[in-house]
């Protein structure tokens, strides 16, 4: 949330923000780390088995109940977030409408409901050394899984929502957007040329655990963008 810059944007555009944070619990290293239950990854949230698609799902019902007023709903994540988002988006499609996975793939281990009127943005780095887009392990993986590539993740979440076609790919300096037009919904996969891991636009965090901050694209902006005209 704070490195995306969410709860800053929902003060100036007026939308209702949470930030949902994964149960922390007992790592193999002996420390206690959060993590989502996103299929086959990550850590002590997959080992314990802990529901977290119920969990979003159950959070957004009480955000409705409260709120009344709330619409369209979206499920923004980053890394193993991304990876519970595309988690959420096929087993639950109806949870949100619009669903937004930065640097991360599809890890569900259940495949991807058939649905349909559910956005998808995608995006990735194509020299992202935590999750490679190509999938495998990256110099600094620590997950010990073998990651899905986006390439895999894309076809699953296409055939599901029967989005024909290669779709349409635009290049702007260093982002490559293809877009497919899908039943009542678009998705629209974005690769970031030279991004690492970080989310894209961020301010950098100084500990270079995740590389470098690409400077090439705003991804708060871009998913907004989404989120209010779709």
């Amino acid at each position: 949330a704070d490195i995306a810059e969410f709860p800053a944007l929902a003060q100036r555009k007026g939308f209702v923000f949470a930030a949902p944070d994964g149960r922390s619990l007992p790592f193999a290293l002996g420390r206690s780390v959060r993590s989502w239950n996103a299929g086959r990854c990550c850590g002590p949230a997959v080992t314990n088995r802990v529901d977290d698609v119920a969990f979003i799902t159950a959070l957004v019902n009480e955000l409705r109940g409260r709120l009344p007023s709330v619409g369209k709903v979206a499920i923004v994540g980053h890394s193993n977030g991304a990876m519970l988002a595309w988690r959420i988006a096929c087993e639950r499609p109806a949870t949100a409408s619009v669903y937004v996975p930065v640097a991360g793939a599809f890890e569900g281990t259940a495949g991807c409901a058939k649905a349909s009127g559910t956005s998808l943005l995608a995006i990735h780095g194509d020299a992202d050394q935590n999750h490679p887009i190509k999938g495998g392990t990256g110099s600094r993986t620590i997950s010990g899984v073998s990651y899905r590539s986006m390439a895999q993740s894309l076809s699953t979440w296409r055939t599901a929502r029967a989005c024909p076609g290669a779709g349409t790919t635009k290049v702007s300096g260093a982002l490559r957007t293809t877009t497919w037009n899908c039943t009542r919904a678009t998705s629209r996969y974005t690769v970031v040329a030279d991004a690492d891991h970080p989310w894209p636009g961020s301010a950098p965090s100084g500990t270079g655990f995740q590389g470098t901050p690409s400077t090439a694209m705003d991804a708060t902006s871009v998913a907004w963008n989404l989120i209010r005209t779709h």
